[in-house]
């Protein structure tokens, strides 16, 4: 159910998406509302291994373990002048952890014991490292570093405005 919930979420963004036009010119140029939570990036040559826990897309490992996971801490929607998303409400996270892996999969599990399910692709969408792109809509990255990761996007058009982050933390190599 929450499984559900978050696809729908991230689905409807990413539909939404695909009728307007993005504010800004993506790669870190967007301007998020104070919702959006901001912090820290680190520098561009670490920020594939702080995201994946790889040093490169081959798959050399940071760690002895391999994957991170990060756990959601948030998933947010708002939006101005959109009636379709006026109900939309934020999700906390619970024990729902996702796994950007290095060769493109986006992957997701409930628990640290649980298994790993591929329900989506990601790449950096530009040679910077400071977006992501997911399902073809690009997320600016406002915060990254070892326990943080923080992607948002905005989309507006005719009249609608639709701004989506997600929050993770609390990571662990598996």
């Amino acid at each position: 159910m929450k499984k559900a919930k978050l696809l729908v979420m991230f689905l409807s963004v990413t539909l939404f998406s695909i009728g307007c036009s993005k504010d800004g010119g993506g790669g870190g140029s967007t301007k998020f509302s104070d919702n959006v939570p901001t912090g820290e990036i680190v520098a561009k040559e670490l920020r594939n291994e702080t995201l994946t826990g790889f040093s490169n897309s081959e798959g050399e490992p940071k760690n002895t373990n391999t994957q991170k996971w990060w756990e959601m801490h948030i998933q947010a929607l708002t939006s101005s002048n959109c009636p379709e998303y006026d109900d939309s409400t934020d999700y906390e996270g619970d024990g729902y952890y996702v796994a950007f892996y290095p060769n493109g999969d986006l992957a997701s599990k409930y628990g640290t014991d649980g298994t790993p399910d591929v329900y989506s692709s990601w790449e950096w969408s530009n040679s910077n490292k400071n977006s992501i792109d997911l399902e073809g809509t690009t997320f600016t990255i406002t915060y990254l570093n070892d326990d943080n990761v923080v992607y948002a996007s905005k989309q507006s058009g005719e009249g609608c405005t639709v701004e989506t982050y997600e929050q993770f933390g609390s990571p662990y190599f598996d």
